[in-house]
């Protein structure tokens, strides 16, 4: 927050609005009210989250082929993709 150099509004034993009846609430619970002070602090936070970025994919992701006894197949790995040249044509890597 001191970062941001930004104020943070506090109000204190301000009424509630009377949408909030507190007495309603306490009665109900069948307690009984007891004195109070409201305090709010209003504090500035990000909307979402911020994550940092991962390195660019260079390469595909190769798919190797396991037998159901889990023993490697005879194929080889393969791309999954194709990577592209600088001319725009695509070739497998």
């Amino acid at each position: 927050l001191a970062a941001l150099g930004a104020t943070l509004p506090l109000s204190v034993a301000v009424p509630p609005p009377e949408a909030r009846s507190i007495a309603d609430i306490w009665s109900a619970l069948g307690g009984e009210l007891k004195p109070s002070l409201d305090v709010v602090i209003t504090v500035p936070f990000p909307v979402s989250p911020t994550y940092d970025v991962a390195p660019p994919v260079t390469e595909g992701a190769v798919v190797a082929v396991r037998g159901l006894d889990g023993e490697p197949g005879d194929s080889r790995p393969r791309m999954t993709r194709k990577r592209r040249d600088g001319d725009g044509a695509g070739a497998d890597t």
